[in-house]
């Protein structure tokens, strides 16, 4: 679930995007993507005051318009004017879009596609609840690859070049910034996910968050979060070899009726192929229908030898998220990047005997990581009691990453991953067996978390 902090003002709003973007830097992102526009610019001058080693950094851009640099609607001007001439990145690519909406966005692509995925990103959102240039109503929106030519842009000049959502959603980070009263019915849409600024939030993005000037906010955030804003609450669709037909009947029942009335924000899906783990569970087809019953992000768990091998079929099929086991492919690293091409999130699980060492030279291509608290393969297992402390050194070494828990997740156990830094917990026999239902589980869980 993304985070929102309303603030009292738009000063305040800057100084804590800038707070968040000099921390999310300190603790190893390389990348960051700035965006155009007053709240992002007043961002950027608190930034340029602060301590950061700015000589490890690249500097991107989320869109431009079809402009010469030194033009005044240029934002790679106004980025240089109020940040990047007082510091001094590692790099700089500025989106060549003078060249043209099409030819801009081909040479930007390349770039973009080098430095996926991108680690910290910068958004503003404009009264109609655009984000960079991706207006409400514009084909540009479906876009695939990761940067589009934009036309038509309902506000001058009507030529722009912009990052897709695609791009924006396999981001580590996304600060959603919005300040004065005009916009705040496009938060409210965006928190419906009815306009492209709130169209992010749906592939659940690591880290995304909107500060909001508090103004006249109020009613753009009724059914505001709480401060567990950040929880993502998994119901875990173990389902085991069996005849099709039941099987898929049961999947729409749990799942579709059950778990998403009962409050769940994510579905995960145990994929184990009999080799890697002990037990044999559905494939492909069964996530599919899945996919067709619900909304809700759905995670494809791939407990299984040599992943590469199935990317594409689970991506297909319908998966938001694709995670792997670090113990389960020699090809890491090709595994991760090829997730994110696919445009979905990629997730690195860790078995409890694994150190968590080797996370560290994957970590830029990781939107989650998965610390295993039981064993791999089985449901209903007891929760290893030194789980807490690993997450805590997790967490430490990935602060910016979604860190998710996987097994003998109860309304106990909640408690203490989630005091470790644990924000995706996935809950399997402790919703599906509880005693007074599944609505019942998960309000269970909401409420141990307080």
């Amino acid at each position: 679930m993304p985070r929102f902090d309303v603030l009292p003002d738009a000063s305040a709003v800057a100084q804590a995007a800038a707070s968040t973007v000099r921390d999310a830097l300190a603790g190893g992102a390389r990348t960051l993507v700035l965006a155009g526009g007053s709240t992002p610019a007043a961002a950027y001058r608190e930034l340029a005051g602060m301590d950061v080693t700015w000589g490890r950094v690249t500097v991107l851009f989320g869109d431009e318009r079809c402009v010469p640099p030194a033009d005044p609607a240029s934002n790679y001007r106004m980025a240089r004017e109020t940040l990047l001439s007082h510091v001094d990145p590692a790099s700089v690519h500025r989106m060549p879009a003078e060249l043209g909406p099409d030819e801009g966005a081909a040479a930007y692509e390349e770039v973009v596609a080098a430095l996926q995925p991108l680690d910290v990103v910068l958004l503003g959102v404009g009264e109609d609840g655009h984000t960079a240039s991706l207006f409400p109503g514009n084909p540009a929106v479906e876009a695939p690859g990761l940067v589009v030519g934009v036309r038509g842009a309902p506000k001058p000049p009507p030529e722009r070049v912009s990052l897709t959502l695609r791009a924006l959603r396999a981001a580590h980070m996304v600060l959603v910034l919005a300040t004065g009263s005009a916009k705040a019915e496009a938060v409210r849409q965006a928190r419906a996910g009815a306009v492209p600024s709130g169209m992010i939030e749906q592939a659940r993005a690591g880290g995304l968050y909107a500060a909001l000037e508090v103004d006249d906010m109020t009613a753009a955030l009724q059914n505001k979060p709480d401060a567990s804003a950040d929880l993502v609450l998994s119901a875990d669709a173990m389902v085991y070899v069996g005849d099709l037909a039941p099987v898929l009947d049961e999947v729409e029942r749990v799942l579709v009726r059950e778990a998403e009335a009962a409050g769940a924000d994510r579905i995960h899906f145990d994929v184990m192929d009999g080799h890697f783990v002990p037990n044999l569970s559905m494939g492909p087809p069964v996530l599919a229908a899945v996919r067709a019953a619900t909304t809700l992000p759905i995670e494809a768990h791939l407990m299984v030898e040599r992943p590469e091998l199935f990317l594409e079929a689970f991506a297909e099929a319908g998966a938001d998220v694709i995670e792997v086991q670090v113990e389960a492919t020699y090809q890491l690293y090709r595994v991760l990047t090829r997730i994110v091409e696919l445009g979905k999130r990629a997730c690195v699980a860790l078995n409890p005997a694994t150190p968590v060492e080797a996370l560290r030279e994957v970590l830029p291509y990781c939107s989650e990581i998965n610390v295993m608290t039981v064993e791999p393969g089985f449901g209903g297992q007891k929760f290893i009691p030194s789980s807490p402390e690993k997450i805590r050194r997790v967490r430490e070494l990935a602060p910016s990453l979604d860190i998710e828990v996987d097994g003998g997740v109860d309304a106990e156990t909640a408690r203490l991953v989630r005091e470790a830094g644990a924000n995706v917990l996935v809950a399997g026999s402790f919703v599906f067996k509880h005693p007074r239902g599944v609505a019942a589980g998960v309000r269970a869980l909401r409420a141990a978390l307080g």
